[in-house]
């Protein structure tokens, strides 16, 4: 990422950096908006710290939307991400779903980070609401 990127970026979306000791081992930029919470980048290294470092990111993003009144959290998921972080996002309850299948105002957000290759991962924070949603299986 060129440094006019990344500062585009930065107005863009949020980020959460996770360290191991002095040492950087997690980024994962993120939104919150109109009650949705969306990851949409994640990089681990090395790899194989995704399980520790990486789910205590996400668990800090999901404390945030809690208080921010996120209904939900959505991660998009690039079928050239590394194993380590889907295996990740999968251990911290997210399941791929069908984005024609969210609510209308979900599918707004979603709307936005849709591409061809692009997964939706959906982690419910609301539970008392009733969600008639198609999951969907990926390698």
């Amino acid at each position: 990422m060129s440094r006019g990127e990344l500062l585009l970026a930065l107005g863009d979306r949020g980020y959460l950096i996770g360290q191991q000791g002095t040492a950087i081992s997690a980024i994962a930029g993120w939104t919150a908006e109109n009650q949705v919470a969306s990851i949409d980048q994640i990089f681990i290294f090395p790899a194989d710290s995704a399980a520790k470092i990486g789910a205590a990111v996400l668990q800090e993003i999901e404390n945030t939307a809690n208080e921010l009144l996120c209904e939900v959290v959505l991660a998009y998921s690039d079928e050239e991400d590394p194993k380590e972080i889907q295996q990740l996002l999968s251990a911290e309850g997210f399941e791929y779903i069908d984005p024609r299948s969210l609510p209308k105002t979900w599918q707004e957000a979603v709307a936005d980070y849709t591409l061809e290759n692009k997964g939706v991962m959906m982690k419910p924070l609301l539970t008392g609401r009733d969600l008639q949603l198609r999951k969907i299986k990926r390698n």
